[in-house]
């Protein structure tokens, strides 16, 4: 997992960056509101982490597999076919932030219970 830090204001979702984190995207990761893509992850999606192998997938706070706990936000969209919609989907890497402030409005299936998850890195408003 590599960290970067920066500052950076007023980029879709995001308020302000503090601190991105590199992790790997599991391929078993939907976006069940990009109808017909759901394999394309959009900027903003809540992310979980798998208690088994430890990759990303979306966040689902009714799951019983470690999804259930938000770990972040997608800063950036993921294509989990790289381009070919007929190709199954594999693992990808992508970049969460993990520390920052974030538009609650544009984030992509968050709840109350994900961001009582992040309290402690993520400003929401």
């Amino acid at each position: 997992m590599g960290l970067r830090t920066w500052e950076e204001k007023g980029s879709g979702f995001i308020r302000q960056e503090v601190m991105l984190v590199d992790e790997v995207i599991s391929d078993r990761a939907v976006d069940t509101g990009n109808s017909g893509k759901t394999h394309e992850l959009r900027p903003g999606l809540a992310m979980g982490r798998l208690t088994t192998g430890g990759k990303l997938v979306q966040y689902d706070n009714l799951a019983s597999d470690g999804s259930q706990t938000c770990v972040g936000y997608l800063k950036a969209g993921v294509d989990l076919k790289m381009g070919d919609a007929s190709a199954a989907s594999t693992d990808q890497p992508g970049v969460v932030l993990w520390i920052g402030e974030v538009r609650t409005d544009q984030l992509i299936g968050s709840d109350a219970a994900a961001e009582a998850d992040l309290a402690q890195r993520i400003v929401h408003k």
